[in-house]
């Protein structure tokens, strides 16, 4: 097998992260949606229960050699998405 030109992986790479920023824009605006949701409820951010689930459910195909990765990049996008929604709830 011959190994692709570096310039050729790269431009592979930038092609995955402008997908990565769609994914992660789109995910944010739901979980605006669903802090909107909670607010009217008033609902707690934070659902444990909810979040192992979610990360099981993520994580069981995953290759292992790659499932700690990932599995921590779902957590901090999980951080990222709480953050936003405590925001939201804070706001008057």
């Amino acid at each position: 097998m011959e190994v692709r030109s570096l310039e050729e992986i790269r431009k592979d790479i930038d092609r995955v992260d402008s997908i990565i920023k769609k994914a992660f824009l789109e995910r944010m605006s739901y979980s605006r949606e669903v802090a909107l949701w909670k607010k009217g409820k008033n609902a707690p951010v934070y659902q444990p229960d909810r979040e192992k689930a979610l990360i099981e459910r993520l994580t069981e195909d995953v290759d292992p050699a790659y499932r700690a990765d990932y599995e921590a990049l779902i957590r901090e996008i999980l951080k990222l998405s709480r953050g936003l929604q405590e925001r939201i709830l804070e706001e008057e």
